[in-house]
């Protein structure tokens, strides 16, 4: 993973949900973004196309962890995503981000606008997720109770070398303080869709906008249940939402969608 090249698809993404879906804040973040004028995504963006996946990790996402009732949440790789804000309605939250500085300071000048004076624990680390020191900082938050550690978009633009480490990460808040870890399915995890044009080019503009090849390198579910497993974790398989309002929502994308799920990681007693 490159230093500093995640913006581009944290854009994409805010994108997306503001214009086709009808995720809460959205608009407003993209507003923002847009006042600043530092956005530069638009309907014909290389990376454009796909708000139903968009849509739906963070709809699922939302669900899953509303329906843990757990009130302690790491969102790694947050780029400009309105989960803390829509999160910001449960008592007693204890929200932590964590992403590169660049993305971080922005995040947050544009989150303490949008709430003005209203009170939301939100916490905010700046460093690279892959390195001890970055972990360090966020457990200075942390309470003895139960975590949700949580990424969208972020594994497939990690090398099976880098999952190593960010398994080790994973695991030893695990150990610590009881809880999950959850990441969406991907085109990159279905080989069967490799064979289509369009799943070829959006993966290969992946990889040019995140300046990575790991986007393009296919990994199975076989494979992925394996390195868990090996790792001690036990893995539990959820289906992601397909109620959705994005306006891109075709049968060959719900078709899709229907073979797609969660991948919630926990940790064995």
């Amino acid at each position: 993973m490159v230093k500093g090249n995640i913006k581009n698809t944290a854009f994409t993404s805010i994108y997306e949900l503001s214009n086709y879906t009808n995720i809460n804040y959205a608009k407003k973040i993209f507003k923002e973004i847009k006042n600043k004028k530092t956005i530069f995504v638009d309907k014909n963006h290389p990376l454009r196309g796909n708000s139903f996946l968009v849509e739906s990790r963070f709809k699922t996402t939302d669900k899953l962890i509303r329906e843990s009732k757990i009130k302690q949440i790491i969102e790694l790789g947050s780029g400009l995503s309105p989960h803390s804000l829509c999160f910001s309605n449960i008592d007693d939250l204890n929200y932590t981000e964590c992403d590169y500085l660049e993305n971080i300071s922005l995040k947050k000048e544009i989150v303490d606008k949008i709430k003005n004076k209203k009170k939301i624990n939100i916490n905010y680390v700046s460093g690279n997720i892959l390195e001890a020191d970055t972990w360090t900082e966020i457990k200075k938050y942390l309470k003895d109770e139960p975590i949700v550690i949580f990424c969208e978009g972020f594994m497939q633009y990690l090398y099976l070398k880098e999952w190593n480490i960010l398994a080790k990460f994973i695991g030893e808040f695990l150990d610590h303080y009881n809880g999950f870890f959850l990441y969406e399915d991907s085109m990159k995890y279905h080989p069967e869709l490799h064979s289509k044009p369009e799943t070829i080019n959006f993966l290969k503009n992946m990889s040019l906008f995140g300046k990575t090849s790991a986007p393009k390198r296919i990994i199975s579910q076989e494979r992925i249940t394996s390195f868990w497993q090996k790792r001690k974790f036990i893995i539990d398989r959820i289906p992601m939402i397909t109620k959705l309002s994005s306006n891109e929502y075709s049968l060959e994308s719900k078709k899709m969608l229907n073979s797609f799920k969660m991948w919630k990681i926990l940790k064995k007693d």
